[in-house]
């Protein structure tokens, strides 16, 4: 590193520098570089790595940039290797929209913004669109370099076609290695409509959209359409899709796409004659159905283990799915079929497809790994396997079609899968698709005395191992079983029960499983051998340690407190028959009672009840002892933990002041464990104050994070203090009356609560805050809190209630926003139309008439809740409303004017009848999908309506319909409006 000079130099060679001492922060050029010149920047020598040999593309701390032009800020380091004289005189080296070479310039002083084309770039042509020439991440090559903003020339990666880009003004800077010249005089280099070879064309200008063959590609054929030459990646440049085929090609080049590249295919014609002669067999490849290959079931006998193919309805390709094209299907058995509706087929490492599905085995007959059609090539039956190993797969198959789910449901022609050693086909199945499994040979019906004691396998239950209770000696999380109800695989879960590691979760090295004579079988792996001989362990009488005990035998039943209850997890069994799948979830049979996985960051439950019923008992980290002395005076305040209601805390109202965030409690009636074994009721407290009420016939409390519960009771606030984010004693705390929150911006998920106690419980809600479930979001809130309310609750989203003083609000504009507000002082009676209704799905645009602000049921006078994107929402707001409540609809307007014509598709909403829709018949396209086109969850409900008032009596007619589904609905002319939620976009029905 030099020695510093007095003044920071600006203008140096290549070595090592203090920016700010010994160069000055700036831009710099390199005068006369090498073709090796490389620079970094860092904090420190560290981040720089090791000095003196910097190396371009290198792993690590050492991040080199190949720019000749550097942007350096005071307090980095700079290093430079192989660029000579580093200058802050900025000269142009080129002129303005004149021709340039490859190398680093500066857009607006070198060269002007525009479209350029590169008339020869080499194989390793690439370029970069710049934001600064600053180096802040990545590698030399790597599309890490966060100074980026095209890319690195991803048109033009390789190829020895042209290349084109477009530089944009807001561009800093531009650089390109291997293109050669770049010039922005486009003369066309194709004719529109005729042939064209490998290149970068300009779609409109050069190439004609249109579907297009190559006849002749190489095996690394690749194509991609092109949104504008930016070299941007999803925002409307770059790549619609990009393809690699085999040895032919077919694209959809579409009248919006900006640009067409392809390397290695060479020449596109939009000859699209026949290939292949449709019905005979042909090879790997891209081809039209109808025009090169006939619809119907194709086999390929030796396909390999990589085969894979996709059934497509075009060739326009969609980005980053599937090989890049628009599949309807894609599949790797070496059977499919193709339907007569499909407009294209592509396949890879398949090999010869054919027509003819002549059997490839006897029926009956032993079969190893493949593709078979059931009754053709396997007969219906049980089969068990000779070699399952790990990579043992089988699937059951109720066509050919392949994955229309795209992988993420179980594809549409698979009915079964599974890994187990025997499985069932049935006469229905259409095929069956095995690999990893060895030879497959039928079950015999032999006799046999079933075993008591078996090893690891896959067993038919009452032919090979007799039903009864078995035990395995294993080191945990090892040992997996399942109980089967069948053979016919994971279609509906065949299992029936599972254990072992995936079922317990909780240490120990005892397996244990009850295998019913109902069970059709039972697998198990990593369990060793299952016995029905069992000593125990531990003589009954102690206190449970760490692990798994046989209740009864092992574990006398009773009442055990744990001395370590904030790591305590605990399971209570009443049977071993496993768990289960019961669609939705996983379901514990035979679980009597646990400590949860939600509950154990909030304290574990610290006492258990064992009862003589139950069958076993496994925990960790809890201590248990049988001593039950009382720890606490009754009466008394206490911290957080589980207590016996009586002995350690009597009955009564407690609070616990001071707590930051949530407070975890609850009512029990007896120690069995979570999962509604004895859990009376459990909340979440939040604020910095909170309440409950403990009763007589409770037996237990528990409570996390809640600090310190006082049966004192005094106020915690000053007469006419605001009020926020906790629980509070009405004529204690707070007086009965009106109060109100305002906020100039929008309050989001409030929620607060009339109470009548504070057990917890749902009945003690007089009532809440407007909304599902129980949640508003404005910029006002009014509450009516009664002279025999018992408490208040608020969270903090709700801001401070404070007394309202009667005086109405105002916003800018006379603006109606969502929120609470008087109807007469505030909001005037007549019609409104929210004008900017919420596109989020969990809230939508919901509204409220109320006769009070109590937040009672009998208070809403009408409603109308949103469960989508709604376009329009309108409301009659009538002079005898005490109030009116709106959240996710924005701001409202007295405006009407209509905002779709009569005649026109119109969205979810609601809609006046004859000024915005016309009277007829209309259909719906459900238009709320998920990534892939699936139907969203939300089921379509509409009504024709008298009014807009929200009530029942409006109501002339009303229907609904299943997520996805199609209906037609008659509006006629006496209606006054149509309102619709989750039902997509209506159209006019044809005729």
């Amino acid at each position: 590193m030099p020695t510093s000079p007095s003044e920071p130099l600006t203008s140096f060679g290549d070595g090592e520098f203090r920016v700010g001492v010994d160069v000055a922060p700036g831009r710099y050029r390199a005068v006369a570089p090498s073709e090796d010149c490389a620079w970094g920047t860092g904090a420190s020598p560290e981040e720089l790595g090791p000095t003196g040999a910097p190396t371009k593309g290198e792993e690590g701390a050492m991040m080199m940039l190949p720019l000749t032009v550097a942007d350096v800020r005071s307090g980095e380091r700079f290093v430079s290797e192989g660029c000579g004289e580093w200058s802050d005189d900025l000269a142009p080296v080129v002129e303005p929209e004149q021709p340039f070479d490859d190398g680093t310039y500066i857009v607006g002083l070198d060269i002007a913004p525009g479209r350029y084309r590169a008339a020869a770039p080499s194989n390793s042509c690439f370029w970069l669109r710049l934001g600064d020439f600053r180096l802040f991440g990545g590698k030399y090559g790597s599309h890490d370099i966060r100074t980026t903003i095209g890319g690195w020339g991803t048109t033009v990666i390789g190829g020895d076609a042209s290349s084109i880009v477009d530089i944009e003004s807001t561009d800093i800077g531009f650089y390109s290695a291997g293109c050669g010249t770049w010039t922005n005089y486009l003369t066309p280099i194709a004719t529109p409509g005729q042939p064209f070879p490998d290149g970068t064309y300009i779609v409109g200008d050069e190439v004609v959209p249109g579907r297009y063959r190559a006849r002749e590609p190489s095996a690394e054929c690749y194509w991609a359409r092109l949104g504008d030459f930016s070299g941007k990646h999803g925002e409307g440049g770059d790549y619609f899709i990009t393809r690699r085929s085999g040895p032919t090609s077919v694209v959809d080049i579409a009248p919006g796409d900006g640009g067409f590249y392809s390397r290695g295919c060479g020449t596109w014609s939009d000859d699209l004659s026949p290939i292949t002669t449709p019905g005979e067999p042909f090879p790997d490849g891209t081809y039209l159905v109808g025009v090169d290959i006939a619809p119907g079931r194709y086999r390929t006998a030796t396909a390999p283990e990589h085969c894979l193919w996709l059934r497509l309805y075009d060739f326009a390709g969609v980005y980053g799915a599937y090989e890049g094209l628009h599949a309807i299907a894609i599949g790797r058995l070496a059977i499919v079929d193709i339907a007569l509706t499909d407009v294209g087929f592509t396949s890879r490492g398949c090999g010869t497809w054919s027509p003819d599905p002549a059997p490839i085995v006897t029926p009956g007959e032993p079969f190893g790994d493949g593709t078979y059609l059931v009754g053709t090539d396997v007969a219906p039956g049980r089969y068990s396997a000779s070699d399952p190993g790990a990579s043992c797969y089988w699937t059951r198959l109720g066509s050919f079609s392949g994955d229309t789910s795209f992988g993420y449901d179980t594809p549409a022609d698979i009915i079964a899968y599974g890994s187990l050693a025997i499985v069932e086909i049935f006469e229905t199945d259409a095929g069956f698709g095995t690999s990893g499994c060895g030879t497959w040979s039928e079950v015999s019906l032999r006799a046999s005395e079933p075993k008591r004691s078996f090893e690891d396998g896959t067993y038919i239950v009452g032919r090979d191992i007799a039903p009864g209770r078995y035990f395995a000696n294993t080191p945990p999380g090892q040992c997996e079983w399942e109980r089967l109800d069948g053979f016919g695989g994971y279609d509906r879960r065949g299992d029936i029960g599972i254990g072992g590691g995936r079922g317990y979760g909780l240490p120990s090295r005892l397996a244990v499983v009850d295998i019913r004579p109902s069970d059709a079988g039972f697998h198990s792996s990593g369990c060793g051998e299952w016995t029905q001989t069992f000593e125990p362990r531990v003589s009954p009488g102690e206190p449970p340690g760490d692990g798994f005990f046989l209740v009864g035998v092992e574990l006398v039943p009773g009442r055990y407190r744990a001395t370590t209850p904030e790591t305590c997890r605990f399971e209570r069994r009443s049977s071993f028959s496993g768990r289960y799948f019961d669609g939705r979830r996983y379901i514990d049979e035979g679980l009597a009672g646990r400590t949860n996985d939600s509950a154990i960051p909030h304290g574990g439950l610290g006492v258990v009840d064992i009862e003589p019923t139950d069958a076993g008992f496994v925990s960790r980290h809890c201590g248990w002892t049988a001593d039950l002395t009382p720890r606490l005076v009754p009466g008394l305040p206490f911290s957080d933990g589980t207590y016996l209601v009586g002995p350690e805390i009597a009955p009564g109202r407690y609070r616990a002041p001071g707590v930051s965030g949530g407070c975890w409690w609850k009512r029990l009636s007896r120690f069995g464990g979570h999962f509604h074994s004895g859990v009376i009721v459990s909340t979440i407290g939040r604020g910095w104050t909170t309440l409950v009420d403990i009763k007589p016939s409770d037996a237990g409390f528990h409570s996390w994070g809640c600090g310190t519960w006082t049966p004192e009771l005094s106020p915690v606030l000053a007469p006419g203090e605001a009020i926020s984010n906790g629980t509070f004693l009405v004529g204690v705390d707070l007086a009965p009356g009106r109060y109100r929150a305002l906020t100039p911006g929008d309050i989001r998920w409030c929620y607060w609560a009339r109470l009548s106690g504070f057990g917890g419980t749902g009945d003690e809600v007089l009532g809440h805050l407007y909304g599902y479930p129980g949640y508003l979001g404005g910029a006002s809130l009014i509450v009516e809190i009664k002279p025999s309310d018992v408490g208040f609750y608020t969270d903090d989203d709700c801001g401070e209630w404070t007394p309202d003083t009667g005086q109405p609000v105002e916003w800018p504009n006379s603006q109606l926003r969502d929120g609470v507000y008087y109807v007469g002082t505030e909001v005037a009676p007549g019609r409104y139309r929210s004008a900017s209704p919420s596109p989020n799905h969990w809230t939508g645009c919901s509204w409220w008439r109320l006769s009070g602000f109590g937040g009672s049921e009998g208070e809403f006078l009408g409603s109308f809740h949103a469960t989508w994107d709604t376009d329009s929402s309108i409301v009659d707001i009538t002079a005898t409303d005490a109030g009116f409540a709106s959240s996710g609809c924005g701001e409202w307007t007295t405006d009407l004017t209509p905002v779709i014509s009569p005649g026109d598709p119109f969205a979810d909403g609601s809609w006046l009848v004859g000024e915005e829709i016309s009277p007829g018949r209309y259909v719906n396209a459900p238009g709320y999908t998920d990534s892939e086109g699936r139907p969203r969850a939300f089921e379509c409900e509409w009504q024709r309506v008298s009014g807009f008032l929200g009530s029942e009596a409006e109501t002339i007619e009303a229907g609904s319909a299943r997520a996805g589904a199609v209906i037609t609905v008659a509006i006629a002319a006496t209606d006054v409006g149509f309102v619709s939620r989750g039902c997509g976009t209506w159209t006019p029905a044809t005729p």
